[in-house]
């Protein structure tokens, strides 16, 4: 005789059931879950999208500029968003930005005119210092810290150059390396006619890149070409951080009030001039 057919315990189907519908309720809100995030991000590439045709817009007449030297577009941050950082969310890179805090980021041409006269001085202010890490620059805090300081006991002072911030650090796309050998050798434009501020350590004049901007911040543009500012019209604001005493400071002082008073001797050519220039005493023949 055939052998009745065996089932299931109710027991086991009841289990049975309740995985598969546990698995299908996963399941949906696996795909529920993807579809939201697909959607976010859909919604931020669309948001961001915009600001970043904008940036990446150069114009054939500024990407000319720029290679000869005359003008450049560099983008700035604001004072407001330097001063609501803070070292638990202090602010990330010109990538980050753009991301995050675009409304943060200012675009701003500078004409080799307006900085050899220094008319931005007033305006906007470029900072001067070392990375104390390969991919930061600021470990602790007191880079942000003395900017915020600046900023404060120089109101006039809206927009602010801190390379981290303010040009494409890192893995770069295209467009970015473009826009970073666009911006670098222009550097002298901000250096020559913003406001430094210098954050002076005991390792900052182990630095080329340091030197230069100093020694720029403490240059005068004239019809001679660069000379040395007198003190009066230096445009450098040096602040000693981290284990560099205030008398560290000299070091950047001494040698530029020696070029300031170097220049104002006059030469051996002009005391000759001067000399022949002067009368002749009881009839002595000029020499």
């Amino acid at each position: 005789p055939a052998s009745p057919p065996t089932t299931a315990p109710p027991q086991m189907e009841a289990g049975i059931v309740g995985a598969i519908a546990a698995l299908s309720v996963l399941a949906a809100c696996f795909i529920a879950a993807a579809v939201y995030v697909v959607c976010i991000r859909r919604r931020k590439a669309r948001a961001v999208a915009p600001w970043l045709e904008r940036f990446y817009s150069s114009t054939p007449d500024e990407v000319r500029a720029a290679a000869e030297g005359t003008a450049c577009p560099f983008w700035f941050v604001k004072r407001k968003a330097v001063l609501a950082a803070t070292k638990k969310r202090p602010l990330g890179t010109l990538q980050q930005l753009r991301r995050t805090q675009p409304d943060a980021l200012v675009r701003k041409t500078l004409t080799r005119e307006a900085s050899y006269a220094a008319s931005i001085a007033g305006e906007i202010a470029a900072v001067s210092h070392r990375w104390e890490d390969p991919k930061t620059p600021d470990t602790k805090g007191v880079q942000l810290e003395e900017m915020q300081n600046f900023l404060i006991e120089h109101p006039e002072i809206q927009l602010l150059w801190y390379d981290y911030f303010c040009m494409p650090q890192g893995k770069r796309t295209d467009e970015e390396k473009a826009e970073f050998e666009m911006m670098l050798p222009n550097i002298n434009l901000l250096y020559l006619g913003a406001t430094v501020l210098v954050l002076m350590d005991l390792s900052y004049l182990s630095r080329f890149w340091t030197q230069f901007e100093a020694w720029c911040s403490m240059q005068k543009c004239t019809t001679d070409g660069l000379v040395s500012a007198p003190e009066a019209e230096r445009r450098a604001v040096i602040k000693c951080i981290h284990n560099a005493p205030p008398r560290e400071r000299e070091t950047l002082l001494v040698p530029a009030r020696r070029r300031a008073v170097a220049q104002q001797e006059p030469s051996v050519e002009e005391r000759r001039r001067t000399c022949q220039r002067r009368p002749c005493r009881l009839g002595a023949p000029p020499r």
